[in-house]
């Protein structure tokens, strides 16, 4: 169990260098083909084309993670769940820089050896 643990952590690590790339690709593919895509403001996304969509608009427009600070990583069987809190820069649109602050929780669900996102829900502030 500590080395799925372990994995995860890793994976959790990766996937905030992605997102600091602002790398869409790299990040829609951590989603499960069907999954559950719950940002504030926004409709349910339920596939991971619509995550790609929504992780591209997001980069486009400049975000960025600042800091993460993990409360949680818990494994159960085929399924873990990352809880974090985040601090996050973007671009006004007079080109001030916004700082925002959430929590988030992402569930892992293990398929065929490979762990995808099932669920990614956040609110903020933290």
């Amino acid at each position: 169990m500590d080395d799925i643990k372990g994995d995860l952590e890793n994976l959790c690590g990766s996937s905030i260098e992605l997102f600091n790339a602002g790398d869409y690709e790299g990040v829609a593919n951590l989603y499960k083909e069907e999954t559950q895509f719950l940002a504030p403001d926004f409709s349910r996304i339920t596939t991971r084309e619509g995550v790609r969509k929504f992780w591209k608009n997001t980069f486009s427009a400049g975000y960025r993670f600042q800091k993460i600070e993990t409360i949680e990583i818990q494994v159960g069987g085929s399924l873990a769940y990352w809880l974090f809190n985040w601090v996050m820069t973007n671009p006004d649109k007079n080109g001030e820089t916004i700082t925002q602050t959430g929590k988030n929780v992402l569930i892992w669900e293990s398929i065929d050896s490979e762990w995808l996102v099932c669920l990614d829900s956040w609110n903020s502030p933290a």
